[in-house]
């Protein structure tokens, strides 16, 4: 595996944890050594993450317990964050997969600091577009919902 594939993993990793901090270090393979990449311009929590495309896309997430549609795409080639379209809805814990280079967002919270209520949502997002498709909803609500692509 590539140093830089091992990043983006690395990277996802760090990202899909409960709680994303302002800087993200990142693992070498190759060298074994740690070092600091471009920071997250905001420390959300509860975020989905997905990599396209070779870019890690960090979805949703709460700021002091304000869910939001947030949508950051972070370039490892540039070590650049930038804002992307956002989320159709706000929502943190959602489920997020890749397929055929499009991101899918499903399920999620509204906030609000109680886990309770999971989303119907689904979204598709093309990269390419930067555009967001509202999919048909899920036949019941889902929150903190693992996702996966299967044979894609």
């Amino acid at each position: 595996m590539s140093d830089r594939c091992w990043m983006l993993l690395k990277l996802a990793a760090a990202c899909g944890l409960a709680f994303v901090t302002l800087t993200a270090p990142v693992r070498a393979q190759s060298s074994g050594s740690w070092s600091l990449k471009a920071p997250l311009p905001a420390a959300l929590n509860e975020v989905g993450v997905a990599v396209a495309d070779g870019k890690v896309h960090v979805l949703g997430g709460s700021v002091l317990g304000f869910t939001g549609p947030y949508h950051q795409e972070y370039d490892p080639a540039t070590d650049k964050w930038r804002a992307r379209s956002a989320l159709p809805r706000s929502l943190d814990h959602l489920g997020t997969a890749v397929l055929n280079g499009k991101i899918y967002a499903v399920g999620g919270f509204v906030g609000g600091g109680v886990h309770k209520d999971g989303q119907i949502t689904a979204f598709e997002y093309g990269p390419a577009l930067d555009s967001w498709r509202i999919l048909a909803p899920l036949k019941a609500g889902r929150g903190s919902v693992g996702v996966v692509a299967l044979d894609g």
